[in-house]
């Protein structure tokens, strides 16, 4: 098996951040790398922004189409009510 080809990336974080996330690595037994890698793992697997706006405006047809249908059940039900009261005076 061949390894998996490997480039590096550098970011800027203040020193105490970088300490104290060092700390709580080591007291985990795990590397920063294998964490960040972790994080970067969730980070693409998750929908992006785009995706979930578009979610969200499914959703918000979908409401829609539900107020709609309320709406003339709701009618139909004053109907069906004004037409008892007048069969029951």
């Amino acid at each position: 098996m061949s390894a998996k080809k490997r480039t590096f990336v550098s970011i800027a974080i203040p020193e105490d951040k970088k300490e104290v996330f060092k700390s709580k690595a080591d007291s985990e037994g795990r590397s920063i790398t294998d964490i960040i890698l972790e994080m970067i793992d969730v980070y693409i697997a998750t929908p992006g922004q785009s995706q979930k706006l578009q979610e969200i405006d499914e959703l918000k047809l979908q409401v829609q189409k539900m107020q709609e249908v309320l709406e003339k059940h709701n009618q139909k039900f004053q109907q069906y009510e004004q037409a008892l009261g007048e069969f029951a005076a």
